[in-house]
């Protein structure tokens, strides 16, 4: 099977997995325990388990902790570690992969696909322990397709050196398949051959030469032969031999990919195998598949301690079917999952079920009973051995309920939404569709949803039906009015439980808040984050079996709520989309007539040191019930103290200067923290390790807002400038910035997340400056400009945005978020550095996420039209702020 692992340098220390095993709750580590003992006990173990715990108690967190233990029980026994990382898409691999490794081994984690492994197998041949990634779609399910350039120019080299292809022109004509020549060449000369792992060339070479024998005792065209009549096919690079040759080659292709797959897996020989969310990609468990057989080659590579295979799942299995499941069988695949968990005959478990089952019926019998119960015994005793489950209210105290009913008082039925059924039912009998009622109990607009439905194309097909345009006409109520959506007019919900939801979240007033609450305030929460009763808002899951439900749900509350932003400054204003397209923010570092526009935005993108130590809500929280108003008070009075004594030289008449507000907090540090400030101000290249990831074009400007700091800066320190009048609200503005400006924020969270040296927080700076510069994505959001706008009426908005993270508390926002980083990163046993450089790019990345598109069918059938007219429409909305 597995070839033997080496590794080169050999570790003498054993590592200490006390850090990751110690960060596990109490019901975690229990779960870590079992599912080892299963795995490697001395009684009956196993070597494949199911952990199916509740959704949001941390699978992730027990498979990690079992890779602990699994390093520490196989250190000594061999020489390299191998864990497999197995989920359903490449973004969530690649960030997963990092949560999962062991601090020490971090480096070791990477996602790629099954057919590079020969590029990293080197990689993985130096380090003790390594982290490999892998999806269905790009390792398994190896399509007869030609696959990416890089995995052709792969298969290149491992071609040259089994038929020495190297130099022929047809034989590259061949392997480029639909790159242009150019290209290929390039991914050709690009990989440095002698970085393919030369015990998988070998076995590549070795496999190819077997299975040309193999074909050839069978009598049919081998894979040479067939290689040979395809370079005849192009043996120029203008060669037009038509479609079929075309196919030919790039089926010819995908066997040489297939067959490199099976090669890899060979070579990989995993210690731990882990899949997660495993259900999304459960053909790969059954072998009758392609993709089912490299997998079980997968699960049964390794020849030394054997590949233990972790599988993971809030919902392995469903319990029932429902009427409208008609084509699922839930318990044959409850049957299929538990004969791969057992890798035997389950013939008694069947047998155990079916006694379950007629038990039943006589429960109500002191026989009937004690039958029944010896079954579930009996059961729970055949299923522990393969599986565990944790829920919610299992890990809470006797005294608290984790789990509440409490129905929706807002989802209410009203008349609109039986029209809208009644129209959605009788063109469903006209189309000679089933019964809607589970349809329409679920989403709204169901037509105008639907995507890929049979209801939905047996309707595109009728549009010249007369029976359908008259159901058009008569239930309008059925079908979402865009002209009412281009204009910014509320829509009806037309469904009780998204009428619900409504109420439940945008009637709240949560459209008005650009994060949850914080769970613990260091101040009363005012402005739009008090108006609203924060302290009982939380988050909303929904669930649902349709495809259509997640695109009606995020669509309309997020139109409702992006509307009631717009309209926040005047509701009866004539607004349309496209004045929501036209506006740009107002928040950036621009340059008008010469003009540097974007200075006092410094204040969101410095973290200030002095007033992250000195000006500390939480601090001022300790022993203390403050409001929002109170904190500013305070800080306010602190801040004119520390301002005053800088004793800078400036005019005590004139005009106003402006400049105070953005130099004040730089000024600061410069006399608390003389060195972190100079240290900061002297980075090599600073406007471009402060922006991180910008845009071209705001470059210029924002290089010259910096040099135009660091400038102001040098000529105040020798003299040569002097500040004007500061304005009144000086003080003010720099407490609102000193409690809840971004960077600074940032800064402090990062801090106390990472348990630094708060004197010392300079390694930090960077992040937190750039996670500063993120937050001005989110206020430069056009329906967040017009809701500030409305919230805050004076002053200018760059004022009124920290106005607003003040009142939201943003100081124990950040605070929250960053601790619960710590363990969703795996992060907790990284330096402060790395800490804060993951956290701070979770927050970048959630801070400037793009609004997705979707699209929603416009259905009408104006009077005066002899036919249904249906138009495609894109209405953007927004998902997530």
């Amino acid at each position: 099977m597995g070839q033997r692992k080496t590794w080169s340098k050999k570790m003498n220390s054993h590592p200490d997995m006390t850090p990751v095993l110690g960060g596990l709750k109490d019901f975690q580590r229990t779960t870590v325990d079992y599912v080892f003992d299963r795995f490697y006990g001395q009684h009956d173990p196993t070597s494949r388990f199911l952990v199916a715990d509740e959704v949001g108690l941390g699978k992730t967190l027990v498979a990690r902790g079992v890779i602990a233990r699994t390093i520490n029980h196989l250190w000594r026994k061999v020489d390299r570690i191998d864990i497999v990382y197995v989920c359903s898409n490449a973004d969530i691999a690649r960030q997963n992969v990092r949560r999962l490794s062991i601090p020490g081994f971090e480096i070791a984690a990477q996602s790629t696909r099954l057919t590079l492994l020969p590029l990293h197998l080197g990689d993985l041949q130096k380090t003790k322990v390594n982290f490999v990634a892998l999806t269905p779609a790009t390792s398994f399910e190896q399509t007869g397709g030609g696959g990416r350039i890089d995995e052709r120019a792969v298969l290149y080299w491992l071609l040259d050196q089994a038929w020495g292809i190297h130099g022929s022109r047809a034989a590259l004509y061949v392997l480029q398949d639909y790159a242009t020549t150019a290209s290929f060449e390039r991914a050709i000369h690009a990989l440095d051959r002698s970085s393919i792992n030369q015990q998988i060339a070998a076995d590549f070479v070795a496999r190819l030469a077997n299975q040309i024998r193999e074909e050839q005792g069978a009598g049919k065209p081998d894979l040479r032969q067939r290689f040979d009549d395809l370079k005849r096919n192009f043996s120029r690079v203008d060669s037009r031999p038509g479609d079929e040759a075309t196919k030919r080659r790039t089926r010819w292709i995908g066997e040489l990919r297939r067959l490199l797959a099976r090669v890899c897996i060979g070579a990989l020989s995993p210690d731990i195998i882990v899949l997660d969310e495993f259900q999304r990609f459960k053909h790969l468990l059954e072998e009758e598949s392609e993709a089912g057989e490299l997998a079980r080659h997968l699960f049964e590579s390794n020849d030394q301690e054997g590949a233990k295979v972790l599988l993971l799942s809030a919902t392995p299995y469903r319990g029932l079917s429902y009427h409208h499941e008609k084509d699922e069988n839930h318990y044959a695949d409850f049957i299929s999952l538990l004969q791969f968990l057992e890798n035997a005959d389950v013939t008694g478990c069947k047998q155990i079920l079916a006694e379950y089952s007629s038990a039943l019926p006589a429960a109500n019998t002191p026989a009937g009973l004690s039958r029944l119960r010896i079954a579930k015994d009996a059961l729970e005793t055949r299923l522990r051995r393969v599986m565990a489950r944790t829920e919610r209210s299992s890990v809470e105290g006797t005294n608290r309920r984790m789990l509440i009913d409490a129905p929706s008082p807002g989802a209410s039925l009203g008349s609109v939404d039986v029209s809208a059924f009644l129209g959605a039912q009788q063109i469903a009998d006209v189309l000679k569709h089933g019964d809607m009622v589970e349809y329409w109990k679920s989403a709204p607009y169901l037509l105008n949803f639907m995507d890929l439905y049979a209801l939905k194309t047996a309707l595109e097909n009728a549009v010249d039906n007369r029976d359908i345009i008259r159901l058009v006409r008569t239930y309008p109520e059925t079908f979402l009015d865009l002209d009412r959506a281009r204009n910014y007019q509320e829509l009806e919900p037309a469904n009780p439980r998204l009428r619900g939801l409504l109420e439940e979240t945008i009637n709240q007033g949560m459209w008005r808040l650009l994060w949850m609450p914080p769970a613990i305030s260091y101040y009363a929460l005012s402005g739009p984050f008090a108006m609203v009763g924060a302290g009982k808002l939380t988050k909303r899951l929904v669930f649902s079996s349709w495809h259509m439900v997640p695109r009606a749900v995020a669509s309309l509350l997020s139109y409702e709520a992006e509307r009631r932003m717009m309209r926040a400054n005047d509701p009866r204003a004539e607004l349309k989309r496209d004045d929501w397209t036209k506006q740009r923010g107002l928040l950036r570092f621009n340059v008008s007539e010469g003009r540097l526009t974007g200075l006092p935005l410094f204040l969101f993108v410095y973290p200030c040191v002095t007033f992250a130590r000195d000006c500390d809500p939480r601090e001022l929280a300790r022993g203390a019930s403050l409001t929002a108003e109170e904190v500013i008070s305070t800080l306010k009075s602190r801040v004119a103290n520390l301002v005053e004594h800088l004793s800078i030289d400036h005019e005590v008449s004139g005009p106003v200067d402006e400049r105070w507000y953005w130099l004040a907090p730089m000024l600061l540090d410069f006399r608390s923290c003389p060195e972190i400030a100079r240290a900061w101000w002297e980075t090599d290249d600073l406007p471009q390790v402060w922006a991180g990831a910008e845009t071209a074009a705001e470059d210029e400007a924002w290089s010259r807002h910096v040099s135009e700091a660091q400038a102001t800066i040098s000529a105040l320190a020798d003299g040569s400038l002097r500040l004007g009048l500061p304005p009144a609200d000086l003080p003010e503005v720099l407490a609102f910035a000193a409690c809840a400006a971004p960077a600074t924020a940032a800064l402090r969270a990062f801090v106390r997340a990472s348990r630094s040296d708060g004197r010392d927080c300079s390694p930090l700076l960077l992040p937190a400056a750039q996670t500063g510069r993120a937050f001005l994505s989110l206020f430069n959001h056009a329906e967040v400009t017009e809701m500030l706008r409305a919230e805050f009426s004076t002053g200018p908005y760059w004022v009124r945005v920290l106005q607003y993270c003040h009142a939201g508390c943003l100081q124990a926002t950040l605070d929250e978020y960053s601790h619960l980083l710590r363990e969703a990163l795996g992060c907790s046993d990284d330096l402060p550095l790395a800490m804060a450089e993951k956290m701070a790019a979770e927050l970048i990345e959630a801070l400037t996420l793009r609004t997705a598109s979707l699209r929603v069918d416009e259905i009408t059938a104006p009077p005066y039209a002899r036919e249904l007219t249906r138009s495609i429409h894109e209405s953007t909305v927004v998902l997530d702020v």
